[in-house]
């Protein structure tokens, strides 16, 4: 049932926001998980830190926004006869939580959250890799999308498009600059034969 102190013309659709809520958690939930056994690189002191920031404020700003437009401020939200657009935002949900995962699980201790590299450094080609050089950001692009759709924040959606679609951007570039001066030419061998983020398209 709605919040009596919440406008009805305010309350955003209940299953599209429900499942999107779920899956913010569980998303949270699984990182912190591949993190704490340890699916992720011993830290570097040499790594590059723009990118890193530059993706956490579009995160807060996009998906955070969105939480608290949808439950708390709607200041931007969508109205209620609207609120079927919302739907559209789950299966970018569904394909974002999947790939992300998948694409953290196949890189293993390979993952970190910044750009750096250590001597234990391996490529990874196999798996989703074989497809795109990038699956996690590609996952992490689709809930970004997803999240604000599902929230009806239309402030959130544009946070998402006109930052964090650049800050993955940015990001994806400085990390093909760092991993062909690491790898060279089995790297530069690896970007001619697959796409950066999306199959058959970049």
């Amino acid at each position: 049932m709605p919040n009596r102190w919440i406008p009805l013309d305010l309350v955003p659709s209940e299953t599209p926001f429900l499942i999107g809520f779920v899956a913010l958690v569980f998303w949270g939930l699984t990182e912190r998980l591949l993190h704490i056994f340890r699916f992720r690189q011993p830290k570097s002191p040499q790594k590059e830190r723009s990118s890193f920031y530059w993706l956490i404020l579009s995160y807060y700003g996009a998906i955070v926004f969105s939480l608290l437009d949808a439950v708390k401020l709607h200041w931007t939200t969508i109205s209620r006869n609207l609120s079927s657009v919302c739907h559209v935002g789950i299966p970018f949900l569904v394909v974002g939580v999947v790939v992300r995962i998948v694409a953290r699980v196949t890189l293993g201790k390979q993952f970190s959250g910044h750009v750096q590299t250590t001597e234990s450094h391996t490529l990874i080609t196999s798996g989703i890799y074989r497809l795109v050089r990038h699956p996690a950001y590609l996952g992490y692009s689709c809930l970004l999308i997803g999240f604000p759709v599902c929230f009806g924040s239309i402030g959130g959606f544009a946070c998402a498009v006109a930052s964090g679609i650049p800050a993955l951007i940015y990001r994806i570039q400085v990390e093909e600059t760092a991993l062909l001066r690491w790898f060279g030419e089995e790297y530069q061998q690896y970007q001619e034969r697959t796409d950066r983020l999306v199959p058959f398209l970049w």
